[in-house]
């Protein structure tokens, strides 16, 4: 079941015996939208406080996915999108994307911890305006602290990764990006001089985070010489993984960075992430999209973008459900197994660029 929502309220999980999310609502101002599959109520968004004033500009989805012999209602999506819009007080020109993938017993918990708690601690860091990366960074480093302090979420065995991109308007707008793990953020760039149906057709991806492995040779090499032990990539095309044991035997992680899964800290896991920065162009920047790897375990950066391009000058909304439709159908030659899928799109309009 898939639930696509502006939501201008802050979400409280609440972890019972059975692990079944169940929703408080409590007002607050409008400034964030979280998606999952779970039905839950809607409201607008004030257009007028907002940066991007509709589904038409920033919009997101999350569909869940499945596993053979799962009862369909004990799987749980354990994947969180969320849209701040706009982060900080009404009339802010900030705005916050976000995509949280939650893994082990209990991962969809962190992760909607982390969906929820960043923009707080974000939009009242002290550094937000005048060093954006550092404020962005530190944000997420102390979600996971946050994280270790909850006598009422397990974060040892279970956590999320991060990709989360901060917008900052103004005459220059510009994204911060921020990635803890395997899900990325790439931005949808078209030719400067183009015409708008040859922009369509000639968009290209520009990546504005990059996937983290335990085999990369800079993450092994932290992780060994703080006594992880690496399992490369296997032949048939299993990820490499980071063990706690030198039988590598138990659970393994597929990252070797992310919120949460503090078993593994002690010996080199971090939640530090990787920030890049990049000045928005009116020219030839087009969209901005945010994905779980449940897309892009399925699908390239080099032939998502130019595939969303038609759809995203409909609008953010049909683009986030045409990339879930197209993740679905790639997953379907798998009979056993689907991934979560959650994406975020946003548009830049002209007005992104004003003032």
């Amino acid at each position: 079941m898939l639930s696509i929502l502006w939501f201008p309220y802050a979400l409280t999980l609440e972890a019972e015996a059975d692990r079944v999310a169940k929703v408080d609502v409590v007002k607050r101002r409008p400034t964030a939208r979280v998606s999952w599959s779970d039905d839950i109520a809607t409201a607008a968004v004030d257009a007028l406080s907002a940066p991007f004033d509709s589904t038409t500009t920033a919009a997101t989805r999350s569909c869940k996915g499945f596993k053979a012999g799962e009862d369909d209602y004990e799987k749980f999506n354990q994947d969180r999108a969320c849209v701040c819009n706009p982060l900080g007080p009404p009339g802010s020109k900030n705005a916050l994307f976000g995509i949280f993938d939650g893994h082990g017993p209990g991962g969809e918990h962190v992760s909607q911890f982390a969906a929820q708690e960043l923009p707080k601690l974000l939009e009242t860091h002290a550094e937000l305006t005048t060093e954006p990366g550092k404020a962005l960074g530190e944000s997420l480093l102390a979600v996971d602290d946050a994280l270790r302090k909850r006598d009422d979420l397990e974060s040892n065995a279970c956590g999320c990764t991060a990709v989360v991109v901060l917008f900052l308007g103004g005459a220059e707008p510009r994204l911060i990006a921020a990635n803890v793990g395997n899900s990325r953020a790439v931005l949808g760039q078209r030719p400067a001089e183009a015409a708008t149906a040859e922009a369509e057709a000639t968009t290209t991806a520009l990546a504005l985070t990059a996937d983290q492995s335990p085999a990369d040779p800079n993450e092994k090499a932290r992780l060994e010489s703080a006594g992880h032990h690496v399992q490369d990539k296997s032949d048939v095309g299993d990820p490499a993984r980071v063990f706690l044991d030198s039988s590598m035997s138990g659970g393994g992680l597929a990252v070797p960075r992310t919120l949460g899964d503090h078993a593994f800290s002690s010996a080199g896991l971090v939640a530090e992430p990787v920030i890049s920065t990049h000045t928005l162009s009116k020219e030839t920047d087009n969209f901005l999209l945010l994905a779980s790897d449940g897309v892009w375990d399925v699908m390239q950066t080099d032939e998502l973008v130019p595939f969303l391009a038609p759809t995203v000058a409909e609008g953010a909304m049909p683009a986030c459900e045409a990339l879930c439709n197209e993740a679905v159908k790639r997953w379907a030659s798998s009979k056993d197994y689907q991934d979560d899928i959650s994406v975020v799109c946003v548009r830049f309009d002209a007005n992104v660029f004003t003032s």
